[in-house]
């Protein structure tokens, strides 16, 4: 549906029953929601194309300005030839070394297809299908709920019942069919 972020917090916000959110803030949702789209992109990763380029004498590529880097899943080099020309490599910390039997020139380009945690912005910009979105809300919600169960231990509840024991069940729950869904992706 390719909602917008402050409708994503709107839904979480109806989903943990605290639309006035006098409970969870705009500021913890979105905390929830990047620490969402990371995890989400464990298991349908947003793919990017970057481009970096080479220097003379060296198969080293520094990748460190390729920001919000998960995974480097391929490289091309010698790019945009027909058939494309993948090579192997390897990563060590912000250094890929591409296994070439040759030197590449100054200033080549390479491109890389990054895996990229997916990106909630604004109201233009959201990389997430329909059902990624829903999962999004899902975790979120169960996250935040199990979080602040916490609060509820040895505290004394005028109206009845165990209100951190049963925030904490539901929170449970949720994110047990929520990482099911996330599986399944």
């Amino acid at each position: 549906m390719a909602y917008t972020e402050s409708q994503i917090i709107n839904r979480v916000s109806t989903v943990l029953h605290d639309t006035t959110q006098a409970i969870w803030s705009t500021a913890t949702i979105r905390q929830g929601i990047d620490d969402a789209l990371v995890e989400i992109a464990g298991y349908a990763p947003y793919i990017v194309k970057a481009t970096v380029t080479t220097s003379a004498g060296t198969k080293d590529v520094d990748i460190s300005s390729v920001t919000d880097l998960l995974e480097v899943n391929e490289v091309e080099f010698r790019i945009d030839k027909d058939p494309k020309r993948f090579r192997r490599f390897e990563i060590r910390q912000s250094i890929l070394r591409m296994d070439i039997d040759f030197e590449p020139d100054a200033s080549e380009n390479v491109r890389l297809y990054c895996a990229k945690p997916h990106v909630l912005s604004g109201t233009t910009v959201n990389t997430l299908s329909p059902e990624e979105e829903r999962i999004l809300i899902d975790l979120v919600a169960s996250r935040l709920a199990i979080n602040k169960a916490v609060d509820f231990v040895d505290k004394v509840n005028v109206g009845g019942g165990r209100p951190g024991v049963e925030m904490q069940g539901w929170g449970e729950a949720k994110l047990a069919l929520s990482l099911k869904s996330l599986r399944n992706l």
